[in-house]
């Protein structure tokens, strides 16, 4: 018998997480007064959330670390297939290793600094709906759970608000034809 998942339960969690990521970002930025289909294209949805949420800078720093991250990519994807390609000596294996080594580097400090970017985003979100500092910290360490938590209070807000306004118009009438 073969002992291998056909599912992988993180591959299921990591989309589960995705469409999560997604309902949230697209009711944020409907919330925002922004056309939630943004999110979904993979690049312009990043910066438009920075740029709602935190600032311009902070959207261009992410766009441009993505970009790297994509260009080194590229760049070793290139030398490996010329390498195996290639009987020259182009470049040598001992040099693919450093090369990749090094870019790896410069890789993760892109990562890290996105990851920091990320966690500032959840806390100017949390502070942006007047959040206490225990759901600011769900926010970062459980975006999925508690942004939903934050896309159904707004709900909620919002259908109190227009109830309020339908029932201050109707107190209106009242008074008008009382007059």
């Amino acid at each position: 018998m073969n002992n291998f998942l056909i599912f992988d339960p993180a591959g299921i969690i990591s989309c589960i997480c995705l469409v999560l990521y997604v309902i949230i970002f697209f009711n944020l930025f409907k919330r925002e007064k922004e056309k939630g289909w943004k999110i979904f294209i993979p690049f312009y949805g990043s910066f438009v959330k920075f740029n709602l949420f935190f600032n311009l800078i902070a959207a261009i720093i992410d766009l441009l670390l993505k970009l790297i991250i994509i260009g080194i990519g590229s760049y070793c994807l290139v030398s490996f297939f010329n390498l195996a390609q290639s009987h020259s000596n182009i470049i040598t294996l001992d040099k693919f290793i450093l090369l990749l080594g090094s870019f790896l580097i410069i890789v993760y400090a892109c990562l890290l600094i996105i990851g920091i970017l990320n966690i500032i985003l959840s806390a100017k979100i949390g502070l942006k709906y007047n959040k206490s500092i225990p759901f600011i910290l769900g926010l970062i360490f459980l975006f999925p759970i508690f942004g939903l938590l934050l896309i159904q209070e707004n709900k909620l807000t919002n259908q109190n608000s227009v109830e309020n306004k339908d029932n201050k118009q109707e107190e209106k009438q009242e008074d008008n034809t009382q007059n």
